[in-house]
This record gives C-alpha cells, structure tokens and sequence, in this order.
C-alpha cells in the first residue's frame, strides 16, 4: 500500500512540473 501511494505522489509531481513547463510555454506563445 505503502508502494502504491508513493508511486501515485510522484506521478502527480511528474504532473505538476509538465504543466508548468506547458503553462510557461503557453504563456511565451501569447506574450509574441
């Protein structure tokens, strides 16, 4: 169980980090 919920906290960091790179890619697109 223990296994699972760290894999699941890293996937969501994993996440969390694409989409700021996204955000920030977006937001350069935008700004030109």
């Amino acid at each position: 169980m223990e296994y699972i919920s760290i894999t699941y906290e890293y996937i969501l960091y994993e996440i969390y980090e694409w989409m700021k790179k996204w955000i920030q890619k977006t937001n350069a697109e935008q700004k030109t």
